[in-house]
Formats: C-alpha cells, structure tokens, sequence
C-alpha cells in the first residue's frame, strides 16, 4: 500500500514523498528452538552430534534476549556462558539467533554436559510473558540414575485414561525443572523440563508441566506404565530428585 506524505518545515515550503508499508508475514515461533530439532516449543539434543549449536527465536515483537547456561557436572551450578549472549538489536526486531561452538575433538570429559538456553521478552503475543528455555545435554549426564531400584519409587495407581498430576515437591523460584521417563528396561530420557513460573505442554506425548513443576499426564494408558524421575537443578549447585512409578489400573 502506498502512502503520501506531505512535510511542512518552518518556512512554510512543503514537500510530499510517496511511502509504501509492504507488510511482511513470520512463521509464530513462541520459544527458542536448536537446529536440527523439529519442534519450537520443545526439544532437546545431545551434544555430542553436534559442533556448532544455534538457538533462535523467530517472530518476537520485539527480538527476544537470549542467554546461554553451561552445567559442568552434576554438582557444580548453572554457570552463565557470557560469551553467548545475544543483545536484540532495535533494528531487527523479528529474529533473535545465538550460537555456541562445542569442543570438536570430543574428547571426553571435555565437552560441557549441559547447555540451557533462555529468552526473556515479549513474546509474538501482545497479552504473553515470555520466558523459555532449550535444553542440550550428554548422554552420560544422569547415568547415576539408571541404576534406581524399584524399591525407592513411589508407585501411583490410576485408572485407564485418567489424568495425573505428578508434584516436584523441592523446587523454588530459580529451579529448573527436568522431567524424565523410563522403566526397567528402557533407559532414563528427558521428556520435559522447564524453569519455575512457566508452563509448558507437549501435544502429542500429551504430556505438560505447570508454573510450579508438576508433571500432567493426560488419558493416560498402559504404555505410560513407567517410571518418572522429576529433578530440580538449582543455581546453588544442588539437585533433589524424586521417583514416581504409574500402574494402570493396580497393574
């Protein structure tokens, strides 16, 4: 569409300029992605396939801040990786993009398990608080969890296709919040993890955490007939777990 525009300077001269708006239409993007995963609002990788990983946002009014976490081990606290930082700039006001190299030897023991990445800003919706994070971790990060006994779980018995609610009892305001699920012969995974205070949902494991940590199942069937592992990272360096078993039907 094109506009005219008339300019009135002191002197009373007048110019008149013709100006076009071309509107331009983005992909909605409402949290950071990697590449080489095939969702926006959740997913994760393992870092020892990749070299170069890239965390963006697409679509955000304005550009969302974007900031890169390492975890050195298990122990030790969620470090800021400054050199990674993304600073929006005003100018482009739909595209955030931050990268971090990994070690390309691989050598073990080298390659930092756990990187987060987090936005803050407005998200593509005027009425949305935007906060999200993006989680790369090693494979070998939780091995001390894949040897837990069924004696140290909390059995759940629900019924077929009900809804269960899971709590993550020991988190606070500056955990993040890793779900993962497993069972005694299927090694642990993450399945979802979040920082306290948002909430977060994954259509088609039917599957969410909210504001404060608990797990949601929802319609849950046999096949869910797993174990469940909540683990709040804190920023101090501790990390409390819990373990929860779900039997369908008293099965």
């Amino acid at each position: 569409m094109v506009y005219s525009v008339v300019v009135i300077d002191n002197s009373y001269n007048t110019e008149e300029y013709k100006i076009t708006f071309t509107t331009v239409v983005y992909t909605e993007q409402l949290g950071p992605r990697i590449t080489d995963c095939t969702t926006g609002t959740f997913c994760h990788v393992y870092v020892e396939d990749l070299d170069n990983l890239r965390c963006s946002v697409f679509g955000a009014r304005p550009a969302v801040h974007l900031e890169w976490f390492q975890k050195i081990t298990e122990n030790e606290p969620f470090l800021l990786a400054s050199e990674y930082i993304h600073e929006p700039n005003e100018l482009s006001s739909y595209l955030s993009d931050s990268s971090v190299i990994l070690p390309g030897d691989r050598v073990p023991g080298t390659i930092p398990s756990v990187f987060v990445c987090k936005g803050t800003g407005p998200a593509i919706k005027s009425n949305m608080t935007f906060q999200q994070v993006l989680l790369v971790e090693s494979k070998n990060f939780y091995d001390e969890l894949e040897n837990l006994t069924i004696s140290s779980e909390k059995i759940i018995n629900v019924s077929n296709k009900e809804n269960v609610s899971l709590p993550c009892q020991t988190v606070t305001e500056e955990s993040l919040i890793i779900w993962r699920r497993g069972s005694s012969v299927d090694k642990l995974h993450t399945i979802l993890y979040s920082f306290y205070g948002n909430e977060v949902r994954d259509v088609n494991s039917e599957t969410g955490i909210n504001k404060t940590g608990h797990l949601f199942l929802f319609n849950v069937e046999l096949y869910l007939e797993k174990v469940f592992v909540c683990i709040a990272m804190e920023n101090n360096g501790s990390n409390v777990g819990q373990i929860f078993k779900i039997s369908v039907d008293g099965k």
